[in-house]
């Protein structure tokens, strides 16, 4: 039979070819085949073909092989010929590479997926790309990834995305980096996040901030922080905002202050309040100023008491007045001395070292409410 395989016509071997015959044949019958005789093939043929068989194929065959009959060879016979040192991988054409099954692209060990074209893994299925081994993932170089698109991107598991270096990072460029999954940022190594360009922050989502860490947050350089605009950090969770460097937070502007949760101004730390400046402290809501702990406010500057103003004042408690010390008291404006409650102002005046109210100046004291004042 093997003798006559050159001089077969297509329809002999689409209709009078049985598998056994297909699999008598040898390497040079394989390589004999014209590109015309091998769209003849059935699929119970390349079903049934070796990966020894399969890797003597012409490349120019390869890409004539139909999607279907493509689909039709195991998964573990495509790996082995992949893996084999022929051109079949890499013959693989974009339609062809999509007509893959989830099962064959599974199987496909690291030599198997390094001989496919360089350009194949735009090719993919987002569902077959999800099924690719970590291994594979990590083989790919920074010019593959950067052809991968968003649908692609977005299908990437955690462990997937966990495997790119820094440089594939950079690769996946700002529309990419919006695409991930909040899974995916959530496993980025954070010397990986830190490798995103500046100009990309500003495309993460609130949901994909939500999710960063404050090791995350820490790693990233101060450009990139403050690319963040006030609905992303206003996504930070309170746990993470409490990761901030004071650098990091004295930087900030107002409007990214006063976008910070009152949970999130709960958990700052002493030094990170202690590193908000006057302008800084005068944008946070009284509902923000409550979240604080006595202790907290306590520790205020005179830097922080001067941004306390007749709008925000309000939401410090009678016990957080009391707790101010005679130091930074008489850096209290005269606006919020003026909406001071009565309790607020009894704290002041019964405080038990006798001190406080004291501290006040003449200017600070005719800024008080009569109605308040009576009360003592």
């Amino acid at each position: 039979m093997s003798t006559f395989v050159p001089v077969l016509s297509t329809d002999q071997i689409a209709n009078a070819l049985s598998t056994q015959d297909v699999l008598s044949w040898t390497s040079e019958d394989i390589a004999a085949l014209s590109s015309i005789q091998v769209p003849a093939l059935r699929t119970d043929h390349l079903a049934a073909m070796s990966s020894y068989q399969l890797s003597w194929l012409a490349t120019s065959n390869v890409a004539v092989l139909t999607t279907r009959d493509l689909a039709a060879i195991k998964a573990a016979t495509l790996n082995a010929v992949g893996a084999l040192p022929s051109g079949f991988m890499g013959a693989l054409t974009s339609a062809q590479i999509a007509a893959l099954t989830t099962a064959q692209v599974a199987a496909l060990g690291t030599r198997a997926f390094a001989n496919l074209s360089t350009d194949a893994i735009a090719a993919f299925e987002t569902a077959d790309l999800a099924a690719l081994s970590t291994a594979n993932f990590a083989s790919l170089s920074s010019d593959q990834v950067a052809l991968m698109s968003t649908s692609q991107l977005s299908a990437l598991g955690s462990r997937q995305l966990a495997a790119l270096t820094a440089d594939e990072i950079v690769a996946i460029g700002t529309r990419g980096i919006a695409a991930l999954s909040t899974q995916a940022i959530a496993a980025m190594e954070p010397l990986d996040l830190a490798a995103i360009r500046t100009a990309a922050i500003p495309g993460l989502s609130a949901a994909q901030v939500a999710v960063l860490s404050s090791s995350q947050l820490a790693a990233l350089t101060m450009a990139q922080f403050l690319a963040m605009n006030a609905a992303q950090l206003g996504a930070l969770s309170s746990d993470t905002i409490a990761g901030f460097s004071s650098a990091n937070l004295a930087a900030l502007g107002t409007a990214y202050i006063a976008a910070l949760s009152p949970a999130s101004v709960a958990n700052l730390s002493a030094l990170q309040l202690s590193s908000l400046t006057s302008r800084q402290f005068a944008v946070l809501s009284s509902d923000q100023l409550a979240a604080l702990r006595t202790a907290q406010v306590a520790g205020l500057g005179a830097q922080q008491i001067l941004g306390l103003n007749s709008r925000n004042i309000a939401g410090l408690s009678s016990a957080d007045l009391a707790a101010l010390s005679a130091a930074t008291l008489p850096a209290l404006s005269s606006s919020a001395l003026s909406v001071l409650r009565a309790d607020q102002l009894a704290a002041l005046a019964n405080d038990p070292s006798g001190s406080l109210f004291g501290t006040l100046g003449t200017a600070q004291i005719a800024a008080l409410r009569p109605a308040a004042l009576a009360g003592l």
